[in-house]
């Protein structure tokens, strides 16, 4: 399991993440995420 941040903040439509930090690097949140935030999203439920 990778260790990994959010960064983000909270705007009128609720939680925005602008970039995610995963192993010393930090990576842009785009519109479509990255398979293993995807991946982790579904682990969570």
């Amino acid at each position: 399991m990778p260790m990994f941040t959010i960064v983000g903040g909270v705007n009128g439509n609720g939680f925005r993440v602008v970039a995610f930090y995963r192993n010393g690097e930090l990576l842009p949140a785009t519109d479509t995420p990255p398979a293993w935030l995807v991946q982790l999203r579904q682990e969570l439920g």
